[in-house]
């Protein structure tokens, strides 16, 4: 039984003629099993055994992981070195950054201890939404931009940019009004730590939504492979801003200093991010280099399909 999705691409020709340009060969089972799939009926085993048996047939199987193929080399330790070096520095400096702040407060008092900590939780839990979109947004990233379909990355970028902001600003606006019910919900019975918690929850509040840029863009540079912009951006927010504004602020301020120095390190790192971004993303309108495929009739049938 054929899918009205399945049969508009897997017959199409243009489809069809790609797939024999770079070398795929198409199977296309439509064993007639079970049209509500109930798994008690046995259709997962049989299932199983039709792709087994097709494996069996056409002479192959999984890949084996043999030693003797293992070739380490300079290109492939770069390769990993630059995927993964921006999420080094943001994990590595995050860490960092915790213990220079708790280090500024601690003169101040256990209250403010307490209360700069119980704000970095809340952030750090509202924020792990925006990093699970931005996780979700790197695959379908990466995809299209390895198939050099650009407009499919800056669409699903800026979707998500759009889609985060709005979350993020509610969640902002929640959190600035409700900032001591927040805060006292760790520390009910000392007021001291539900003042200092509330000015610096809602000062952090007022910069939030700007990390919808930020991060969707430090995701953006990792996933396409511009290692530096990435790591700069990865830098930037906890450790290039964040540590000198919290070293000049704190004996100028005090507590009100150790407060402000993370808004103003976002701030910062989103002034820093502007042409960053908006530069990759001008690029990608005019497309260089050699690409693993042209787009051709059928992508455009797929955004058609979309």
């Amino acid at each position: 039984m054929h899918n009205m999705v399945e049969e508009g691409i897997m017959e199409h020709a243009a489809f069809r003629k790609t797939l024999s340009e770079i070398g795929f060969a198409e199977v296309w089972i439509t064993p007639p099993m079970d049209m509500l799939w109930d798994t008690s009926t046995g259709v997962n085993e049989a299932l199983f055994t039709a792709l087994s048996d097709l494996a069996d047939v056409s002479g192959y199987g999984n890949i084996r992981i043999q030693l003797k193929n293992f070739r380490p080399g300079y290109t492939a330790y770069k390769e990993i070195l630059r995927g993964g070096f921006p999420s080094l520095c943001r994990q590595a400096l995050a860490s960092v950054a915790t213990i220079c702040l708790n280090q500024a407060a601690r003169q101040y008092g256990d209250a403010v201890i307490a209360g700069i900590s119980i704000v970095q939780r809340v952030m750090m839990f509202a924020g792990s939404a925006l990093i699970g979109l931005g996780q979700g947004f790197q695959p379908v990233c990466g995809f299209n931009y390895g198939a050099g379909l650009y407009h499919r990355v800056k669409n699903a970028f800026w979707f998500c940019v759009k889609l985060s902001f709005g979350g993020l600003f509610a969640l902002a606006v929640l959190g600035f009004y409700f900032a001591p019910d927040i805060i006292a919900l760790f520390r009910r019975d000392d007021p001291e730590v539900i003042r200092v918690g509330a000015l610096s929850l809602r000062l952090q509040c007022v910069m939030f939504p700007l990390m919808s840029w930020v991060v969707l863009n430090n995701m953006l540079l990792q996933t396409i492979g511009k290692a530096f912009r990435a790591s700069l951006l990865a830098l930037a927010r906890q450790g290039l801003f964040l540590l000198p504004t919290l070293f000049i602020l704190e004996p100028l301020l005090g507590v009100l200093g150790i407060q402000m120095s993370q808004p103003l390190s976002d701030l910062a790192t989103f002034i820093l991010s502007l042409p960053i971004g908006i530069g990759v993303l001008r690029e990608m309108n005019k497309p260089e280099g050699a690409k693993p495929y042209e787009p051709n009739e059928f992508s455009e049938v797929i955004d058609d399909m979309q």
